[in-house]
């Protein structure tokens, strides 16, 4: 987990930044204070998929977990494939920008959120991911 988690995060923020630029641009004062919500919201999320994947940590269910490696990468690809999708023309969501009054085109909600969560998950629960003889914690 000392490397699963801080690679993890990385890859939320990147995901979230990513998500940020495409839909709220506005100027210097995003990039300003985007990377700083980025941070909570990304560290908040991972603190509620480590809760929900906690039950993979157990000794008898993390070997199961660890012959079944493809299982990680999968959701971590299906995730990162799932916000891609989310972007396609025929999903996009119109919401309305409350301050400039226009209408912008956004991800589709479920799929983005959906994949973000599991490509982070993936990447905290591999089992590949990690230093020799890692344990689940430290």
């Amino acid at each position: 987990m000392v490397v699963r988690l801080p690679l993890a995060f990385l890859l939320g923020l990147v995901i979230y930044m990513i998500s940020m630029m495409m839909t709220t641009y506005d100027g210097c004062l995003s990039l300003l204070l985007q990377p700083l919500m980025g941070a909570l919201v990304t560290g908040l999320s991972l603190i509620v998929v480590c809760i929900l994947g906690s039950p993979l940590l157990f000794p008898r269910v993390w070997e199961r977990w660890r012959h079944v490696w493809g299982i990680p990468i999968l959701l971590t690809v299906a995730g990162i494939g799932s916000f891609i999708a989310s972007w396609h023309p025929s999903l996009r969501e119109k919401v309305l920008n409350p301050d400039t009054h226009m209408w912008v085109d956004s991800f589709q909600p479920a799929l983005a959120i959906g994949g973000w969560l599991a490509a982070m998950f993936g990447v905290a629960f591999c089992p590949l991911i990690g230093f020799r003889d890692d344990r689940r914690w430290f």
